[in-house]
């Protein structure tokens, strides 16, 4: 007899006792899984130990349509913010309806550069590159990867972001580890390395001292304007957005306004993702016309 709080991983197909895919039927059975599976090595070394993550890449999966399994394959959360590796992002637009090639140009494959072309039925094919310069201004060369595996990275995040430009209604919300701990790197920039303290040195009449002189002309620290009804987190990610924006590529910044307004579009009115939705709009579309403005002058 089967205890009342054993977890069944397992069952059994009608009529060709076969055994189907698991797939947990409501959140406690969940709950209850992630505990499991938080003990096993059967999960990414990330994951190990730790249910509370493993339930919440379950539910992000589950909006997907992902089985259990699959999540753990195609996200990876970064700081308690969900993202998807770039192969599974690449896997949804081949998938998609409409799409009749998304591919690599083999030939413009290297450590400095990659190139991809996406068609969808009834339009032009669309070529996009992503480059190691690129990388650089984005501040991407502090990960590791970028160095050991250039080429790698190049092509994932190239791959991420054509994704979103011809098949952006199934990719809003649907961020890859890059763009993701960019987004991270905005809103949380990493605290400046304490500097010595240096005693101050005997005063000599008539002559101000270097501290002073060093303190005097040293800027007073920043201050955020939290305004009515945002937390002083949601005032620092607003503060944020327009030199996240300034680092798009023209590509980016018009996919990023695609997928802005769809998700707008989506969200119920009032809420705080309704209100942080439409400031990340109205961020990006004054990026634009910033844009716009600076093209035409410079003709």
């Amino acid at each position: 007899m089967r205890a009342e709080n054993e977890v069944v991983l397992l069952k059994k197909t009608e009529g060709d006792g076969l055994l189907a895919r698991f797939q947990p039927e409501n959140l406690e059975q969940a709950m209850k899984v992630a505990d499991v599976l938080s003990k096993s090595g059967l999960l990414p070394d990330h994951l190990r130990g730790k249910p509370a993550d493993i339930l919440a890449t379950m539910l992000a999966g589950s909006e997907l349509g992902l089985s259990m399994m699959a999540s753990f394959r195609a996200i990876y959360l970064v700081k308690g913010k969900v993202g998807f590796y770039s192969d599974f992002i690449a896997a949804r637009a081949m998938q998609h309806p409409e799409c009749i090639r998304f591919q690599l140009v083999e030939e413009e494959s290297s450590d400095v550069k990659a190139t991809y072309v996406a068609e969808r039925r009834h339009q032009g094919p669309t070529k996009f590159s992503y480059t190691i310069e690129q990388a650089q201004r984005a501040g991407l060369m502090s990960n590791s990867n970028y160095k050991a595996h250039p080429a790698a990275m190049l092509r994932a995040r190239c791959a991420s972001a054509l994704a979103k430009i011809v098949f952006p209604e199934t990719m809003f919300g649907i961020y890859s580890r890059d763009e993701v701990e960019e987004i991270e790197r905005e809103i949380n920039p990493a605290p400046p390395a304490a500097r010595p303290t240096v005693e101050a040195a005997p005063q000599v009449p008539g002559r101000t001292s270097r501290a002073v002189r060093v303190a005097a002309s040293m800027k007073p620290p920043a201050v955020i304007d939290v305004k009515p009804g945002e937390t002083e987190e949601q005032a620092t990610e607003r503060e944020a957005m327009p030199r996240m924006h300034a680092k798009l590529s023209d590509a980016e910044l018009s996919a990023a306004l695609d997928d802005a307004r769809v998700r707008l579009e989506n969200s119920p009115a009032g809420t705080p993702l309704h209100k942080g939705l439409k400031t990340r709009l109205e961020s990006l579309e004054r990026e634009l016309v910033a844009r716009t403005s600076g093209k035409e002058a410079s003709l």
